[in-house]
């Protein structure tokens, strides 16, 4: 099993430990999903990449709109969209 591998693993288990409500949840969705869309570019796995899109598409769920980091969470979302839509 790769470092990735390993990372993602980890990740999973994070938030698995961060339910709803918990104030780490949105860096833990976050994070998983960043290291998802790095191992679908490194292998070419759609799939990864279709669960990033699925993570990061419940993050502004958890942000109402006017919060500072909400842009930011969306942009996210549409580059990785953007991405699918390439494929």
């Amino acid at each position: 099993m790769s470092d990735l591998d390993q990372a993602i693993e980890a990740l999973r288990a994070v938030l698995q430990l961060r339910p709803p409500g918990h104030s780490g949840r949105i860096a833990a969705l976050n994070d998983l999903a960043i290291k998802l869309h790095e191992r679908s570019q490194q292998r070419s796995v759609l799939s990864d990449l279709d669960e990033a899109i699925g993570l990061h598409r419940s993050v502004p769920l958890l942000r109402r709109p006017g919060h500072p980091e909400r842009i930011p969470t969306l942009n996210d979302l549409a580059i990785l969209i953007h991405e699918s839509f390439q494929k």
